[in-house]
C-alpha cells in the first residue's frame, strides 16, 4: 500500500495525521517504506524503530514497533475491534 503525499510549500511535516473515527474499521497493517527520516510521501519521523501503518476506512494510525507482530498486539490493545486484511 502506497502513503499520499504530503504537499507542504514550506518543508515537511512531522509525521502524519491519525483518524480513529472508526475503531472497528477493516484495516491493512503495513511497514512504511523510509527514505533516511522521511516517508515514501515526503512526511518526516526522524529515526529509530520502523514505522507501521493502519489504514482503513475512517481509520489511521501510525507507530514505532520492532515488528508488525508488536504493532498489531499494541494496536489490539488501544482498539480491540480492529479487523485485519491479513
Amino acid at each position: 500500500m502506497k502513503l499520499s503525499n504530503v504537499d507542504c510549500k514550506y518543508g515537511a511535516p512531522m509525521g502524519r495525521r491519525g483518524d480513529n473515527s472508526n475503531p472497528e474499521a477493516k484495516v491493512r497493517l503495513f511497514k512504511i517504506r523510509m527514505s533516511g527520516d522521511y516517508d515514501e510521501g515526503g512526511a518526516y519521523w526522524g529515526a529509530g524503530e520502523p514505522i507501521y501503518a493502519t489504514l482503513g476506512d475512517d481509520f489511521a494510525f501510525y507507530m514505532r514497533a520492532s515488528s508488525r507482530i508488536e504493532a498489531k498486539v499494541e494496536l489490539l490493545k488501544l482498539y480491540p475491534r480492529l479487523r485485519f486484511y491479513r
